[in-house]
């Protein structure tokens, strides 16, 4: 908008000068946004994962303004653009990177060490542990070398994946080359084979990460489009679980057996710890389920309005001068992309809503993740194995190892998938705090007598005196495949239920 200044006014000249100005930065900002483009070749930079998760993932952190500009480099295409709000959890989104990036190593190199130590103790080669009056020499190196590896590979662990990080990758300490990444941004999602969201309940209220949502979708073709989302709470809740495999598993290869009420007393507290972990996991998996509905809410009458962001948050004024309106260069950039805003807010109802909640609900927990995470209970075994065999007592060696793998690959899995399960069945909110209370009782009761269950007929298999204890193992594996088929049919089945009433609807 053009003014005609009074004489004699200055401070509304200065006025006048601000609002020209403005309406210069926006018209160049909308522009650069329209037409998908990068200023200028230098802005596009990229960093490697490792980088970003150094000291402690100190580039996710808000509250710090240490310049990292150092750490990137230019690039001609981006691996991976990060798109988190800075509201959101910093330990959440740290651990969560961290299991992305550094977990599948992690997982490898801690397997890997569990089984390097095995024959060296068979052989005699390395000490043992006085476990009964039978083993003299126990086994521990699978359990505590393959923790070790896994804790040291997840933290340690350097991934090249070439990744956009806005904190590293826009230099922060020149205002104009900050400004030319800005106006690129759009160009960036443009340049971007994949886009990570690390979700949590604040991302959808922010303005600029619905933004990146909206450059992303119209940049990419749906077959081109190739968006991840990743709630934060995974980390946290990958870690807790490997924690607790290991707490329910040191006792098995550490505990001498020959005092039994020694061992009643720690198994008790097994039974506690196993509760009390039990029940924050289901009090978490409730909440997180809840959220998933309240993100379905606001996408499907999703809008720019409701969104929240820095300059109108203050109100359009720092350091007491007039900043320009984000909101207003976004939505005419998204009428621009789309022809209009209902149009784009269409296609996220039509075309994401449905994927994004697949994912959210579906994709966040997998079996591969729940295997990795117990990967202690199956170590423990892997000591009786090696502890067995030393003393070439074979038949209890390899009905150790087939226990210990029929544990891991059956047992565990299921659980959590039952957990989980039940945990979206119930997640709507208790009236009280006592009604939320006995709800996550309930559901931990249900998931302790799927337990019950399971381990019932495992000790009842180990009672039978055949002349193979092989036999036993094999009879208790062959019922934990008849009763994974029988679970996993039911949920098949109830999904597809669900699935035909939400089309019916």
């Amino acid at each position: 908008m053009w003014y005609e200044p009074e004489r004699g006014n200055a401070s509304k000249e200065t006025e006048v000068v601000n609002d020209l100005r403005l309406e210069k930065g926006k018209l160049a900002a909308l522009k650069a946004f329209e037409d998908m483009r990068i200023t200028q070749p230098d802005v596009l930079r990229t960093t490697a994962a490792y980088q970003a998760l150094d000291t402690l993932a100190l580039a996710l952190r808000p509250d710090v303004r240490r310049d990292m500009y150092q750490k990137s480099s230019i690039s001609s295409k981006i691996v991976t653009f990060w798109s988190h709000s800075w509201h959101g959890s910093y330990w959440n989104k740290m651990l969560t990177l961290l299991v992305i990036y550094n977990g599948r190593a992690a997982f490898v190199f801690g397997f890997l060490t569990a089984l390097a130590p095995m024959i060296p103790f068979i052989l005699g080669l390395l000490p043992g542990l006085p476990r009964n009056e039978k083993l003299e020499r126990s086994s521990f190196w699978s359990l505590t070398c393959g923790s070790a590896a896994v804790l040291i590979t997840f933290t340690m662990w350097r991934s090249r994946h070439r990744v956009f990080l806005d904190r590293i990758c826009i230099n922060q300490a020149d205002p104009e080359m900050k400004t030319q990444s800005i106006k690129s941004l759009a160009g960036l999602l443009r340049k971007s084979d994949a886009m990570l969201v690390l979700w949590d309940h604040t991302w959808s209220e922010r303005l600029w990460c619905l933004f990146e949502l909206a450059a992303f979708v119209r940049s990419k073709s749906r077959s081109e489009q190739k968006l991840v989302l990743q709630p934060t709470f995974i980390g946290p809740a990958c870690l807790a679980t490997f924690v607790t495999a290991f707490a329910i598993a040191a006792p098995i290869t550490f505990l001498p057996s020959w005092n039994r009420n020694r061992i009643a007393i720690v198994y008790g507290a097994l039974i506690l710890l196993g509760s009390v972990a039990g029940y924050v996991a289901i009090l978490t998996l409730r909440k997180y389920f809840r959220s998933i509905g309240m993100l379905a809410k606001k996408l499907s009458s999703i809008s720019f309005e409701s969104t929240q962001c820095y300059c109108c948050d203050m109100d359009h004024k720092l350091d007491g001068k007039t900043i320009l309106c984000d909101r207003e260069v976004v939505q005419a950039c998204v009428v621009a992309w789309f022809g209009s805003q209902m149009a784009f807010e269409a296609c996220i109802k039509t075309e994401l809503l449905e994927t994004v909640m697949f994912d959210l609900q579906h994709g966040a927990l997998t079996k591969r993740g729940t295997l990795a995470v117990t990967m202690p209970i199956l170590w423990a075994f892997l000591d009786s194995f090696a502890s067995f065999a030393a003393i070439q007592h074979w038949p209890r060696a390899t009905s150790r190892l087939m226990d210990g793998f029929t544990f891991w690959l059956l047992l565990g899995p299921m659980l959590m998938d039952c957990l989980v399960l039940l945990s979206r069945r119930f997640h709507h909110e208790g009236s009280s705090f006592w009604r939320e209370a006995l709800l996550n009782l309930n559901v931990l009761l249900i998931v302790w007598l799927l337990q019950a269950f399971v381990v019932g007929p495992y000790i009842f298999f180990l009672r039978l005196e055949f002349q193979h204890e092989f036999i036993s193992s094999a009879m208790f594996a062959g019922f934990m495949v008849l009763v994974n088929s029988i679970f996993y049919a039911v949920e098949a089945r109830s999904r597809s239920n669900r699935q035909e009433v939400a089309s019916a609807i």
